[in-house]
């Protein structure tokens, strides 16, 4: 017997399952088995890891649409709020059309519009946090324009798109850990099916106690399907002989 026959699942789910089989059944039959590194206690081991990994990424990759990405789509707001309401007193200063004097203000594009990527817009508040340090005397208090708040933005910002950038980096490494810890249960399992082919015979009641059909059993099956398919082709050669005699009666009976 091969054991490529017993294909391993892929998902932590069901792996948990064989899994859970595999040690259970070992557990019963340790000595019948006589298996030396693949046992139950190894197979435990490589599930508890493979769990442990799997609860550690699925916590990392919650914590972002928990917590990280409201807070940047907040300072994303605060900060395009900020910059149009900057651009007023920038227009009676520097003009209301964009020209080489807003290359100052950091609008360096050809215009005065809002940038559209997050990394523009967070540029443009540390720009205009330091143009405003320059030219206190443009800045309006009144409606919270000041260099103190630009940079105050500028910060919560950066903060909150280095920190999503953090978390997908963490996910990233979270996911790698967790899908080698799967990949190593799934090989612990084919190495014990192998080891279990050498020390076993086909008929033993270990293959059943691990949820695997019994090779005895899966040969008999095998047999009985290729009967089946024997026959079911010497049905069709039978019939399709007849419809030609058949057939050959009709014309000559003509």
């Amino acid at each position: 017997m091969s054991m490529t026959t017993y294909p391993i699942p892929d998902t932590l789910p069901e792996l948990t399952i064989t899994a859970t089989d595999f040690i259970e059944g070992l557990s019963t039959y340790a000595d019948e088995a006589g298996l030396g590194k693949n046992s139950a206690a190894t197979i435990q081991s490589d599930l508890n890891r493979a769990t442990v990994l799997d609860a550690e990424y699925e916590a990392v990759r919650g914590s972002k649409s928990a917590a990280l990405y409201p807070a940047l789509r907040k300072a994303d707001k605060e900060g395009r709020g900020f910059i149009t309401q900057a651009k007023k007193p920038l227009a009676f200063h520097l003009g209301e059309d964009w020209s080489e004097k807003w290359i100052m203000a950091g609008l360096k594009n050809g215009t005065t519009q809002v940038p559209k990527t997050l990394e523009g817009r967070e540029t443009l508040l540390a720009d205009l946090a330091a143009y405003f340090a320059k030219h206190p005397g443009h800045e309006v208090v009144g409606f919270g324009v000041t260099a103190a708040r630009a940079r105050q933005l500028y910060l919560a910002l950066a903060g909150a798109r280095a920190a999503v950038e953090a978390q997908k980096d963490g996910q990233k490494a979270a996911r790698s850990a967790r899908d080698k810890a799967i990949t190593t249960l799934r090989k612990r399992i084919r190495a014990t099916i192998s080891e279990l082919d050498l020390q076993l015979e086909a008929d033993s009641p270990v293959w059943a106690s691990l949820g695997l059909t019994p090779p005895a059993q899966k040969v008999k099956a095998s047999r009985k399907s290729k009967t089946k398919a024997v026959e079911a082709k010497i049905t069709t050669a039978t019939a399709s002989t007849r419809i030609t005699a058949d057939a050959t009666e009709v014309a000559l009976a003509k």
